[in-house]
């Protein structure tokens, strides 16, 4: 079984499209699971896509550097469709003053390859800029897109309005620290615009993504937003815990009002950490979205999961569950892939205290089974994932890992029993 080319990354919001009922056997066509099949002895942020003109291969952009010159570059290294090449083509310089979720990638001119968005220096108050692809690689540096006016500490992306040339990404700012807010941009006759800004009660939580593309969580075709934060203050009217609302994408912009707001589910005040789209885990054609938040008290991680509907997410969580104790409080990673090629859609989640890194669940195309009802991981990695990608494209999803040594990718493929 060989399938298109599938592109997965931290806190993604790309829909899936795993039915009840359609679920197919772990793919033997698939290689050993976790076996690796290419190493690089830098760390740092890895990303996914399609950033030149060759379809036959998955591109990765790695955003490494800083120190004392405060200088990273962005390595782009060359799909060849089975295999990541070993030298980067093209490597551009710029600045993030070490941002943890400092760029994301998506097709913002719309010309069929993948652009990186990159948030520059916070400390010299630099706008986000936008790396347009062109052939054989990005653009350079004095192509790049500015994005006036943009200022935060995270950036991610998704593809809002529902027609041609509708691709927006965002720039998160921290404008006012009692109001999470985000700024939406669209691609529009040669040039960035500012289409809308987004806003609701909180305080954002620095170094953690205020807002989250999640996908389509009603089922009109249009991607949805959610901004998280804590609440602002307790009290009647407060939702107590990691505050979420979700703005519902349109055939232009997103809503400019929440339709929908919510905690965790477990009560306390917890630091939320990430929201992340699901796709359609339960096969009714709406997406579902996790949540993770911090007991900042206790030091544990909890997981919570709201069901999509027409009407948009149901208001209290389906599940919800602590993971243990976090054995890292400010990088948690949240993606989907499907691991072993059956067609579900698989988690990822932070490992916890005592484990080697993170946690692998497999789907089972009925739902998100999860960390629910003490279930524990199908796989535990040795290291913290980055990304994922079909790079050989062989139907199993492959997985990049960071380790002190750099990063290495690992080959998705039948997960082994206990």
């Amino acid at each position: 079984m060989r399938r298109s080319p599938k592109l997965l990354l931290v806190g993604c919001s790309l829909a899936m499209s795993a039915c009840a009922g359609t679920i197919e056997v772990q793919d033997e066509s698939c290689k050993p699971f976790a076996q690796p099949m290419w190493h690089h002895e830098n760390a740092g942020l890895a990303i996914f896509g399609h950033f030149d003109d060759n379809d036959s291969g998955i591109d990765l952009a790695l955003l490494s550097g800083g120190g004392a010159t405060n200088t990273e570059t962005i390595d782009v290294f060359p799909g060849a469709g089975t295999a990541l090449g070993e030298h980067a083509v093209v490597s551009l310089p710029f600045a993030s003053h070490g941002c943890t979720k400092c760029a994301t990638r998506i097709d913002f001119d719309g010309d069929g390859r993948d652009d990186l968005a990159v948030l520059s220096d916070d400390e010299r108050n630099l706008p986000p800029r936008v790396f347009l692809a062109a052939l054989g690689g990005l653009g350079r540096p004095k192509n790049a897109v500015v994005l006036a006016g943009a200022f935060g500490v995270s950036l991610s992306s998704a593809r809002f309005a529902c027609g041609a040339g509708s691709n927006v990404v965002l720039g998160f700012g921290q404008h006012d620290p009692s109001v999470i807010h985000s700024d939406v941009y669209r691609w529009t006759d040669g040039h960035a615009e500012l289409a809308s800004s987004l806003s609701a009660p909180g305080i954002v939580v620095s170094d953690l993504p205020a807002a989250s593309g999640v996908g389509d969580v009603n089922g009109d075709g249009c991607d949805d937003i959610v901004l998280a934060g804590l609440p602002s203050a307790a009290g009647a009217g407060k939702v107590a815990g990691p505050t979420a609302y979700l703005f519902l994408g349109s055939a232009s912009t997103p809503s400019t009002m929440p339709v929908w707001q919510a905690g965790n589910g477990v009560g306390a005040v917890d630091v939320p950490l990430a929201v992340l789209g699901l796709g359609d885990v339960d096969g009714d054609g709406f997406g579902d979205v996790l949540m993770l938040s911090l007991d900042h008290v206790t030091d544990t991680t909890w997981v919570s999961v709201f069901r999509g509907s027409a009407a948009g997410l149901e208001p209290s969580p389906r599940r919800t569950a602590p993971l243990g104790l976090a054995y890292s409080r400010y990088q948690p990673v949240s993606l989907t892939l499907d691991a072993n090629g059956d067609g579900a859609i698989d988690v990822v989640l932070p490992g916890v205290s005592g484990d080697t890194g993170d946690r692998l669940y497999l789907g089972n195309g009925r739902s998100f089974a999860g960390p629910f009802d003490g279930r524990k991981p199908d796989y535990v990695f040795a290291g913290s994932v980055q990304a994922a990608a079909d790079v050989d494209q062989d139907g199993c999803d492959d997985v990049l890992i960071g380790r002190p040594d750099g990063l290495t990718l690992l080959s998705g493929g039948v997960i082994p029993g206990p």
